[in-house]
Protein backbone atom coordinates (compact mmCIF):
# COMPACT_ATOMS: atom_id res chain seq x y z
CA UNK A 1 0.00 0.00 0.00
CA UNK A 2 0.97 3.39 -0.33
CA UNK A 3 2.41 5.45 2.72
CA UNK A 4 -0.20 8.08 4.02
CA UNK A 5 1.95 11.29 4.35
CA UNK A 6 -0.30 14.61 5.58
CA UNK A 7 1.65 16.10 7.84
CA UNK A 8 4.38 18.81 6.45
CA UNK A 9 6.87 17.61 7.86
CA UNK A 10 6.47 14.20 6.58
CA UNK A 11 5.99 15.11 2.92
CA UNK A 12 9.53 17.06 3.06
CA UNK A 13 10.87 13.88 4.91
CA UNK A 14 9.53 11.46 1.96
CA UNK A 15 10.80 14.18 -0.56
CA UNK A 16 14.26 13.69 1.03
CA UNK A 17 14.31 10.28 1.00
CA UNK A 18 13.71 10.32 -2.91
CA UNK A 19 16.48 12.12 -3.30
CA UNK A 20 18.41 9.93 -1.81
CA UNK A 21 17.49 7.06 -4.15
CA UNK A 22 20.52 7.70 -6.42
CA UNK A 23 23.04 8.46 -4.22
CA UNK A 24 25.53 5.21 -2.17
CA UNK A 25 25.42 6.68 1.29
CA UNK A 26 24.24 3.98 4.21
CA UNK A 27 21.17 6.15 5.37
CA UNK A 28 19.38 5.66 8.75
CA UNK A 29 16.59 6.82 9.73
CA UNK A 30 15.67 7.77 13.74
CA UNK A 31 13.11 8.10 16.36
CA UNK A 32 10.88 6.08 18.12
CA UNK A 33 9.77 2.43 17.50
CA UNK A 34 6.23 2.34 15.41
CA UNK A 35 6.57 5.76 14.13
CA UNK A 36 7.44 5.45 10.52
CA UNK A 37 10.49 4.73 9.86
CA UNK A 38 10.57 1.20 7.81
CA UNK A 39 8.24 3.20 5.92
CA UNK A 40 10.57 6.48 4.63
CA UNK A 41 12.67 4.17 4.02
CA UNK A 42 10.55 1.61 2.00
CA UNK A 43 9.98 5.18 0.16
CA UNK A 44 13.86 5.64 -0.64
CA UNK A 45 13.76 1.76 -1.63
CA UNK A 46 10.67 2.26 -4.02
CA UNK A 47 12.20 5.30 -5.66
CA UNK A 48 15.48 3.73 -6.62
CA UNK A 49 13.38 0.75 -7.68
CA UNK A 50 15.34 -1.65 -5.03
CA UNK A 51 13.85 -4.66 -3.11
CA UNK A 52 15.23 -4.63 0.43
CA UNK A 53 16.66 -7.85 2.47
CA UNK A 54 15.46 -7.26 5.88
CA UNK A 55 17.84 -8.23 8.97
CA UNK A 56 18.24 -8.00 12.34
CA UNK A 57 20.89 -5.71 14.48
CA UNK A 58 21.80 -8.68 16.63
CA UNK A 59 22.76 -10.69 13.91
CA UNK A 60 26.33 -9.47 13.10
CA UNK A 61 27.00 -12.10 10.09
CA UNK A 62 23.88 -10.38 8.19
CA UNK A 63 25.95 -7.59 6.62
CA UNK A 64 26.80 -9.84 3.76
CA UNK A 65 23.74 -11.45 3.00
CA UNK A 66 21.43 -9.16 0.75
CA UNK A 67 21.50 -10.44 -3.17
CA UNK A 68 22.53 -9.05 -5.94
CA UNK A 69 20.09 -5.77 -6.58
CA UNK A 70 19.25 -5.65 -3.04
CA UNK A 71 19.81 -3.18 -0.40
CA UNK A 72 20.17 -4.39 3.71
CA UNK A 73 17.25 -3.05 5.76
CA UNK A 74 18.29 -3.31 9.69
CA UNK A 75 16.39 -3.08 12.24
CA UNK A 76 17.04 -1.07 15.17
CA UNK A 77 20.69 -0.87 14.49
CA UNK A 78 22.24 1.32 17.71
CA UNK A 79 21.00 -1.72 20.08
CA UNK A 80 23.35 -4.88 18.02
CA UNK A 81 26.32 -5.32 16.66
CA UNK A 82 25.70 -4.76 12.90
CA UNK A 83 29.15 -3.41 11.26
CA UNK A 84 28.70 -0.89 8.26
CA UNK A 85 32.17 -2.19 6.97
CA UNK A 86 31.19 -5.66 6.88
CA UNK A 87 28.29 -4.65 4.04
CA UNK A 88 28.45 -5.08 0.29
CA UNK A 89 25.66 -3.03 -0.76
CA UNK A 90 23.87 0.02 0.62
CA UNK A 91 22.99 -0.04 3.99
CA UNK A 92 19.07 1.24 5.28
CA UNK A 93 18.77 0.83 8.98
CA UNK A 94 16.31 1.93 11.85
CA UNK A 95 17.17 3.19 15.56
CA UNK A 96 16.30 4.64 18.12
CA UNK A 97 19.14 6.68 18.95
CA UNK A 98 22.06 8.70 16.23
CA UNK A 99 24.78 6.04 15.10
CA UNK A 100 27.74 7.99 14.09
CA UNK A 101 28.76 5.84 10.99
CA UNK A 102 26.04 6.49 8.63
CA UNK A 103 26.53 9.27 5.55
CA UNK A 104 22.97 10.29 6.00
CA UNK A 105 20.99 10.33 9.99
CA UNK A 106 17.27 11.44 9.25
CA UNK A 107 15.09 11.76 12.46
CA UNK A 108 11.27 11.65 12.24
CA UNK A 109 8.56 12.42 14.63
CA UNK A 110 6.64 10.78 16.73
CA UNK A 111 2.76 11.02 15.51
CA UNK A 112 2.23 12.84 18.54
CA UNK A 113 3.90 15.61 17.23
CA UNK A 114 2.30 15.30 13.57
CA UNK A 115 -1.35 15.82 14.40
CA UNK A 116 -2.22 16.10 10.59
CA UNK A 117 -1.33 12.58 10.00
CA UNK A 118 -3.98 10.69 12.33
CA UNK A 119 -7.05 10.89 10.18
CA UNK A 120 -5.85 10.40 7.05
CA UNK A 121 -3.91 7.42 8.50
CA UNK A 122 -7.12 6.26 10.27
CA UNK A 123 -9.11 6.33 7.07
CA UNK A 124 -6.16 3.83 5.26
CA UNK A 125 -6.19 1.35 7.85
CA UNK A 126 -9.70 1.39 8.06
CA UNK A 127 -10.12 0.99 4.16
CA UNK A 128 -7.61 -1.86 4.71
CA UNK A 129 -9.62 -3.45 7.48
CA UNK A 130 -12.91 -3.74 5.34
CA UNK A 131 -10.98 -6.12 2.73
CA UNK A 132 -9.53 -7.76 5.83
CA UNK A 133 -13.02 -8.32 7.94
CA UNK A 134 -15.05 -8.14 4.63
CA UNK A 135 -17.41 -5.43 5.87
CA UNK A 136 -17.31 -2.95 2.77
CA UNK A 137 -19.50 -0.21 4.13
CA UNK A 138 -16.96 0.08 7.68
CA UNK A 139 -16.10 3.80 8.47
CA UNK A 140 -15.33 5.92 11.07
CA UNK A 141 -18.32 7.94 13.17
CA UNK A 142 -17.93 11.56 14.12
CA UNK A 143 -16.87 10.64 17.76
CA UNK A 144 -14.34 8.41 16.79
CA UNK A 145 -12.66 10.61 15.15
CA UNK A 146 -12.28 13.34 17.28
CA UNK A 147 -11.28 10.79 20.12
CA UNK A 148 -8.50 9.86 17.70
CA UNK A 149 -7.18 13.10 16.99
CA UNK A 150 -7.53 13.70 21.20
CA UNK A 151 -5.14 10.86 21.88
CA UNK A 152 -1.44 11.47 22.33
CA UNK A 153 -0.65 7.93 20.32
CA UNK A 154 2.70 6.38 23.23
CA UNK A 155 2.96 3.58 20.50
CA UNK A 156 2.97 6.42 17.21
CA UNK A 157 1.22 4.76 13.76
CA UNK A 158 1.60 1.19 14.76
CA UNK A 159 -0.49 1.56 17.64
CA UNK A 160 -3.26 3.50 15.63
CA UNK A 161 -3.06 0.53 13.48
CA UNK A 162 -3.63 -2.24 15.68
CA UNK A 163 -6.36 -0.25 17.28
CA UNK A 164 -8.43 0.36 14.25
CA UNK A 165 -7.92 -3.30 13.74
CA UNK A 166 -9.11 -4.74 16.71
CA UNK A 167 -12.36 -2.11 16.50
CA UNK A 168 -12.97 -3.16 12.70
CA UNK A 169 -13.09 -7.10 13.83
CA UNK A 170 -14.87 -6.20 16.95
CA UNK A 171 -17.72 -3.70 15.30
CA UNK A 172 -21.34 -4.51 15.52
CA UNK A 173 -22.28 -1.65 13.27
CA UNK A 174 -20.69 -0.37 10.21
CA UNK A 175 -19.76 2.74 11.60
CA UNK A 176 -17.27 2.43 14.12
CA UNK A 177 -18.34 4.56 17.07
CA UNK A 178 -17.13 5.74 20.76
CA UNK A 179 -17.54 2.17 21.83
CA UNK A 180 -15.59 0.66 19.29
CA UNK A 181 -12.27 2.06 20.46
CA UNK A 182 -10.49 0.88 24.08
CA UNK A 183 -11.99 2.29 26.87
CA UNK A 184 -9.11 4.27 28.10
CA UNK A 185 -9.63 6.38 24.86
CA UNK A 186 -12.29 8.28 27.41
CA UNK A 187 -10.60 8.19 30.36
CA UNK A 188 -6.92 9.78 29.89
CA UNK A 189 -5.59 12.45 28.38
CA UNK A 190 -2.53 13.99 28.31
CA UNK A 191 -0.67 15.40 30.68
CA UNK A 192 -0.14 18.67 29.68
CA UNK A 193 -3.90 19.02 28.30
CA UNK A 194 -5.84 20.99 30.96
CA UNK A 195 -8.92 21.33 29.03
CA UNK A 196 -9.41 17.81 28.34
CA UNK A 197 -8.29 16.64 32.10
CA UNK A 198 -11.28 19.04 33.04
CA UNK A 199 -13.59 17.86 31.11
CA UNK A 200 -13.13 13.83 32.07
CA UNK A 201 -13.18 14.66 35.39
Amino acid sequence: AEPVFADATMVRLAALLESLADGEGHVCVVGAPGSGRRTLLEVLARAAGRKLHEVSAFDAASAARAKGGEWLLVRDVDAGAFSLRAAKTRVLATATRAPREFDHVIEVPSLAARPDDVLPLAEAFVSRARTAVGRPRLALGSEARAMLQAWHWPGNVRELKNVLARAARGAVRDELGRDALPATFSTETPADDLRGAMQSA
